[in-house]
């Protein structure tokens, strides 16, 4: 099938991989390829397992790492169809998709130059050894976006649904990593409406891919400033770029030697790039 497509050996690849879906099917990983292939000249697959992520989570969580597996194993398939000693890969996973991310660049002989975790599963996972969850050792380059990190409170309220653990080289923070401009402070609140329970309680979760489109068209869309915490680049200690700065997104340049924790700020509806970061 392969063979027969317009897949070219020669040019990167780019895995798009959705998470848990106990709700509507994901749409986002073929609207973003779209986003890719309008911007640069790459191969995309958009990785369908909605069969093994739409049941229990504590089960979509055991296939993950299968379907992870599948994916270094395609990788490797390619490979030798093509004749190729290694391949120019990039993975880029949702939620739960940013841990089989990981499980494909860790499977043994599989070599991934970069992947890019939005928002990576917290349930399962957070606090788990390296080998069980996304980390920095997974790809030559690790760049992580956290939208949704918990709280005891937020988890309370049905919110907090990415993880605290730090999972990258280069860890980027949007408005602190949590409670996203533009969505409800509380899911609960739409309880009696069924039909935008699902949206309200995956709205922060779900914006880090509203935010990796945006850099797709607008590379320069979200200037990362290197702080020690929210609070430091609030108080501009972190807000010059004399500690280092980094546009968060597609466009990152995966060679660069920088790291650590990266914050700004976003408005709350589309374009979300705010003035003044």
């Amino acid at each position: 099938m392969v063979k027969g497509s317009s897949f070219d050996s020669s040019k990167p690849i780019k895995f798009l991989i959705h998470g848990y879906r106990p709700g509507p099917v994901h749409t986002w990983p073929y609207e973003m390829s779209k986003d890719i292939l309008d911007v640069d000249d790459v191969n995309c697959f958009s990785v369908n397992w909605e069969d093994g992520a739409g049941i229990r989570y504590e089960q979509a969580v055991s296939n993950a790492r299968v379907v992870g597996a599948q994916i270094a194993q395609f990788k490797a398939s390619l490979q030798d169809m093509y004749e190729k000693s290694s391949l120019d890969v990039h993975i880029i996973g949702h939620s739960l998709g940013a841990h089989i991310a990981g499980f494909a660049g860790q499977t043994e002989n599989s070599h991934v130059q970069r992947i890019t975790g939005l928002d990576p599963a917290g349930p399962f996972f957070e606090g788990a050894k390296n080998d069980m969850k996304l980390d920095s050792s997974d790809a030559e380059r690790v760049d992580a976006i956290y939208t949704d990190t918990p709280t005891l409170t937020s988890l309370l309220m049905l919110r907090g649904l990415g993880t605290n653990d730090v999972s990258g080289h280069l860890n980027f923070y949007p408005n602190g990593g949590r409670n996203q401009p533009g969505c409800a402070m509380t899911p609960l609140l739409y309880l009696l409406n069924p039909t935008e329970i699902f949206s309200a309680f995956s709205c922060s979760h779900s914006r880090c891919v509203d935010l990796y489109r945006e850099s797709i068209r607008n590379p320069a869309a979200f200037r990362g400033h290197r702080a020690a915490s929210y609070e430091a680049y609030l108080n501009r200690a972190g807000s010059s770029c004399d500690g280092g700065c980094v546009f968060m997104g597609y466009h990152l340049d995966p060679s660069t030697s920088i790291s650590g924790k990266f914050y700004f700020r976003t408005s709350g509806e589309s374009p979300f790039s705010a003035e003044g970061q």
